[in-house]
């Protein structure tokens, strides 16, 4: 018997099925044309069935029309299980082109080989000013390749990502239009239906970028304020000693003079300091090397002694000092100093002077000064002697560096401080926990 394709008077994608008209007409389609083709397949159960039937029956017999249906059903639900998983993959790729673009950063996906750009989302679009992630053919149009921003430092990065994970770092990118825009890039690795993939999440910084720009002007411009501020201070220390130095040669007292003296070896070893502050690009803080060895340098030179052979060791840590802790510390190393140049030499006509300055491993400081002249007689008590030298030493160490100073006699003066550095409070609020 001859076997004829049926004619079913009804879409077994509705009636059969119930996927409703809203399912995508293409879905509905392809579903119909699978059942026709089981249908008329010699392949098909239904076929085969049919087959079976019209072997063993007359010929001209009909089939009901139910058992028709019944048969079909049969080689539809082959098919069923893939049409459905089809759907789902249809509605799952909705549901991530929909989150996708509900995302407020700009975010494309990239080939962690070659960094081709693969597809970006609504967001990147605009970030950019494109239309369609087609027009974006390679990193190179999104960025300032001008400016040192190029498609091999933007490979470099994918690559550095796929390699460790996740990359982040700040990017000068390009608009559609032309015009630069700061962006701060995020890269994650990741893989995506099987494939190394890269995942470039980019935030617009142009706002933050505006900020720290007028943050680090202010900055520069209260450095420049607080440089001339120190260029003023030294000038008029300067002036101060130089009237102190006219007013001392009018007064004809050699005790006179020398006090004068004394006092404008103290200004200048503050001056000093305003004048390494000035010099260098930080306000704030001196290197202790150059400071201490400018400081014995200018000392020398001012005193009667400076014609004698005084051999100087100075041996200082590169430390930077803050002007809180450089002004009180030049004060204690003028005050040794001077004396040992005034008294520790007075029946020789050389001697050695040995400054050393150092961190310890608590973070406190020790200024070691040592002279190879007479030394002293009592140097347990040298602290307690009402000269206006020692009450200076004394008052500093514990009041102003919080430490303490020792002297003994070995061969000479030996003078020992160790103080904890001065942290200003504003220094002090941003140390870590």
């Amino acid at each position: 018997a001859e076997i004829k394709p049926t004619q079913m008077i009804f879409r077994p994608s509705v009636n059969l099925f119930g996927f409703s008209p809203i399912c995508p007409a293409a879905i509905r389609n392809r579903l119909d044309s699978h059942i026709a083709d089981l249908q008329n397949s010699p392949k098909s159960i239904y076929y085969q069935s049919m087959e079976r039937w019209f072997h063993q029956k007359p010929a001209g017999f009909n089939l009901p029309v139910w058992l028709t249906l019944l048969t079909a059903m049969v080689g539809v639900s082959l098919v069923a299980g893939l049409i459905i998983t089809l759907i789902r993959t249809f509605q799952m790729q909705r549901s991530y082109q929909e989150i996708f673009n509900s995302v407020s950063d700009a975010i494309m996906i990239h080939d962690a080989t070659n960094g081709q750009i693969i597809d970006g989302n609504q967001s990147a679009l605009q970030m950019y000013g494109y239309d369609n992630i087609n027009e974006i053919s390679s990193v190179a149009i999104l960025s300032a390749e001008d400016a040192g921003y190029t498609q091999e430092r933007a490979l470099k990065a994918i690559h550095q990502a796929a390699r460790d994970g996740f990359n982040q770092f700040e990017w000068l990118a390009r608009h559609k239009d032309g015009h630069t825009f700061w962006a701060e890039v995020s890269l994650k690795s990741a893989n995506i239906l099987g494939k190394p993939r890269i995942l470039a999440m980019a935030h617009d910084i142009a706002q933050r970028k505006r900020h720290e720009e007028q943050l680090q002007k202010s900055v520069d411009d209260k450095n420049i304020l607080m440089q001339e501020l120190h260029h003023r201070t030294r000038n008029n220390m300067q002036i101060i000693c130089a009237l102190m130095n006219l007013q001392a040669g009018l007064t004809g007292s050699q005790a006179l003079i020398q006090a004068f003296g004394e006092t404008e070896n103290r200004i200048m070893a503050m001056a000093l300091v305003h004048e390494k502050l000035y010099a260098a690009r930080n306000v704030s803080y001196i290197q202790a090397n150059d400071y201490i060895k400018s400081l014995v340098d200018r000392l020398y030179h001012s005193q009667p002694s400076a014609y004698k052979q005084i051999q100087f060791d100075i041996a200082a840590e590169s430390v930077k000092l803050h002007i809180d802790t450089a002004i009180p510390l030049g004060l204690v190393i003028n005050e040794l100093l001077g004396n040992s140049l005034r008294h520790a030499f007075t029946e020789m006509e050389s001697g050695k002077i040995a400054v050393e300055f150092s961190t310890m491993a608590d973070g406190r400081c020790r200024l070691f000064f040592r002279d190879n002249g007479k030394g002293v007689i009592d140097p347990e008590n040298l602290v307690r002697q009402n000269s206006l030298g020692m009450l200076l030493i004394s008052g500093i160490c514990e009041d102003q560096l919080r430490g303490k100073v020792e002297f003994r006699n070995r061969n000479g003066l030996e003078c020992s401080l160790v103080f904890t550095p001065v942290q200003p409070q504003a220094d002090r609020d941003h140390l870590p926990e």
